[in-house]
């Protein structure tokens, strides 16, 4: 029968076309044709058939629950791979250096941030990820702090206290205290006799090697340093004197290769970089007691800030901040945020600077760098990821930890209240003057002739 054609077309968009089948409107008799045959309307005029053969009608005339009740579950039950944020698995949960108490805008408290997923584990116990493995990079949706938490009152630290806490993290700090030197037995097997021991024998070894070509030059760079200067190689290898060497080779390789970097190391040569907060440090320290180096990429002007530039301001940074002996065994972090980063900026880089970047982080500096966290990046930034990942060791490639937008990680290293909110949190916006004016008196302190 005719009757029985408009039950078998269904309405493709709606959940279920085979259990909600609708007739389709242009198959519905017109005047003309009802006039010519009474079979329509003669099954029209009595509901009943069409309640109990097709519920459709009851069941799509309110298409509201249907298409509510299916997005949600689509986008909570879909997290992001916790191994692009999670800690190195060598750091323990310390106190967060500030002191201060979390807000309510703080994100649900863990007992222990690291990783517990097995699955997300390489055999030797280190954390791998998605740049590690060469995995597509994700980019989540869940957002940061609303708008109305921004504006709940959050501790705020006036310049003075800033530049004191700049002052701390830029001086030495003599004697270790007890909780540091168990720290430094621990993870980088420090004892006062092992000092002197490998101490000794880090002497005696560029003594022997300075009659080679390559010995020659770490000899005459490193040969009249005190030993505090070297212990800063020492501890960032953990006291292994070969590998310790090796570090030294580089550094003065690097030196002497990149001299359109290291030539610009001055106070006055990388202001106008500091000034723009490429880097920036924030005046607080992570949870794990680390340094916390901030670079807010999005914002970047290749035209009016070189890569060499950048990269200079930040050597010179570090080349101050190891002056503190507290970070050289607690080592830094590294974040980033990709907000308002732009494909042009994407395709404006280049290998060989990426490789200056590289070669530095993982061999030629005596820096323990302990995580780089990304946040907000576009989907293009694979494309920086790409011209990296052939230089990167997997040791390096294993502490980069990709958030997007979903920042529930990186609230473990670091509460919220106690980033920018151009970082995710929800604290006061980052002042680079405090640490440009603490890292000028440092360096008058320590002596230096010219700035």
């Amino acid at each position: 029968m005719k009757m029985s054609e408009p039950d078998t077309r269904t309405n493709t968009t709606g959940p279920n076309p085979k259990e909600n089948s609708i007739p389709v409107p242009e198959d519905t008799p017109n005047p003309a044709k009802q006039e010519d045959n009474t079979i329509p309307t003669e099954e029209t005029s009595n509901p009943k058939p069409e309640v109990t053969s097709n519920p459709t009608p009851e069941v799509t005339s309110n298409p509201t629950p249907e298409v509510t009740s299916n997005p949600t579950p689509e986008v909570t039950t879909h997290p992001s791979p916790e191994v692009t944020s999670n800690p190195p698995p060598d750091e323990q949960q310390t106190e967060d250096s500030n002191n201060q108490p979390a807000t309510e805008t703080t994100v649900t408290e863990t007992t222990d941030p690291r990783p517990t997923d097995s699955s997300n584990s390489v055999p030797n116990g280190e954390e791998c990820n998605p740049i590690e493995k060469g995995q597509p990079l994700p980019v989540e949706n869940e957002p940061s702090p609303t708008a109305l938490q921004r504006h709940i009152s959050v501790p705020t630290k006036s310049s003075e206290e800033k530049r004191e806490f700049y002052r701390e993290i830029l001086s030495p700090c003599g004697e270790l205290s007890q909780a540091l030197k168990e720290k430094a037995e621990s993870e980088l097997n420090e004892t006062d006799a092992v000092r002197s021991e490998k101490m000794l024998e880090l002497r005696k070894m560029l003594m022997d090697e300075d009659d080679t070509e390559k010995g020659d030059a770490v000899s005459e760079y490193f040969g009249g340093k005190e030993d505090k200067y070297l212990m800063r190689f020492l501890r960032t290898k953990k006291f292994d004197v070969k590998k310790t060497y090796d570090m030294m080779e580089a550094y003065v390789k690097f030196r002497s290769k990149y001299q359109s970097i290291t030539d610009q190391l001055t106070f006055n040569g990388v202001r106008h970089a500091l000034e723009e907060s490429f880097p920036g440090v924030l005046p607080v320290k992570d949870k794990q007691g680390h340094v916390v180096i901030i670079y807010d990429t999005g914002s970047w002007d290749h035209d009016k800030l070189s890569f060499d530039e950048m990269l200079a301001s930040f050597l010179f940074l570090l080349e101050n901040l190891v002056e503190n002996e507290e970070n050289q065994i607690r080592g830094f972090v590294v974040l980033e945020t990709y907000e308002d980063y732009h494909i042009t900026q994407a395709m404006r880089m280049k290998a060989s600077d990426i490789k200056k970047l590289v070669d530095m982080l993982q061999g030629a500096f005596p820096g323990r760098f302990k995580g780089f966290h990304v946040i907000r990046q576009p989907w293009y930034f694979s494309m920086v990821m790409a011209l990296a990942r052939p230089f990167m060791r997997n040791k390096l490639a294993s502490r980069i930890f990709v958030h997007g937008n979903n920042l529930k990680k990186l609230y473990e290293w670091i509460s919220p209240e106690h980033l920018p909110e151009r970082y995710g949190g929800i604290g006061e916006d980052y002042d680079p003057q405090p640490l440009i004016d603490e890292l000028r008196d440092s360096l008058l302190q320590r002596g230096a002739q010219t700035l």
